[in-house]
């Protein structure tokens, strides 16, 4: 898998989130990448991982992430993403 950065958005109220991105980069073999943890708010973190994300890609060291949304529930407050139904999501995020 070619990626410079890991992103998990969880929907949890403790560092649990962060046990969880080092889990998912080391089961993918992925030690070279970043890994970030995005915990509280699950899909809703999305548009400010978005920002962190532009920032790192505008440095140019950083050019291409994965972002893991993970919810408890989906509901009307969630981020909508096209055509997506279950409660995890895998978004693959370059610069233009």
């Amino acid at each position: 898998m070619d990626m410079d950065v890991l992103v998990l958005c969880h929907h949890v109220n403790t560092s649990h989130a962060e046990h969880v991105c080092a889990k998912i980069r080391r089961e993918l073999n992925l030690m070279d990448v970043l890994p970030l943890a995005l915990g509280h708010s699950g899909s809703l973190a999305f548009p400010h991982a978005l920002s962190l994300l532009e920032w790192l890609m505008a440095g140019g060291t950083y050019r291409k992430a994965v972002c893991v949304l993970a919810d408890d529930h989906f509901d009307q407050s969630s981020v909508m993403l096209p055509a997506q139904t279950a409660p995890l999501s895998i978004i693959e995020i370059m610069p233009q």
